[in-house]
C-alpha cells in the first residue's frame, strides 16, 4: 500500500464510497485479526496433526541410539600420550637449537 493510500484510509476525512467515515478502519482491522472460530479451527488442526505424529513415532520400530553405543569399528584408537610428548619435545629441541644458531651468527 503506498504512502497516499495509507494516509488517505487513516485519516478521518476518507469516505469509502457509498459509506461512512469509520468503515474503512473496520475493514482493515476485521482483515487482519482472524475470528475466535478461526482461530479454535487451527488449533483444533494442529492438535490432530501432533497426534498423527505421536501415533507414528510409538507404531515405528525404535531405532539403536548410536550415542549410547556406538558401532566399535567407528571409535577412533586413542593416540599414545608418548607420541605426543615426543614430538613436544623434538619440537622443543629443534627451537632451542634454531635459537642458539641465529645467536651464533649475530654474535660471531
Amino acid at each position: 500500500m503506498s504512502e497516499q493510500n495509507l494516509k488517505a484510509s487513516s485519516s478521518s476525512d476518507a469516505v469509502p464510497p457509498g459509506g461512512t467515515p469509520g468503515d474503512s478502519r473496520r475493514e482493515l482491522s476485521g482483515a487482519a485479526v482472524p475470528s475466535a472460530q478461526n482461530v479454535a479451527e487451527q488449533l483444533a488442526r494442529e492438535y490432530a496433526d501432533i497426534e498423527r505424529a505421536t501415533l507414528a513415532l510409538r507404531k515405528a520400530p525404535p531405532t539403536p541410539d548410536s550415542r549410547r553405543n556406538p558401532p566399535r569399528r567407528l571409535i577412533a584408537k586413542p593416540r599414545s600420550l608418548w607420541l605426543l610428548i615426543g614430538v613436544l619435545w623434538l619440537s622443543t629441541a629443534l627451537v632451542t637449537a634454531g635459537a642458539v644458531v641465529v645467536v651464533a651468527s649475530f654474535a660471531g
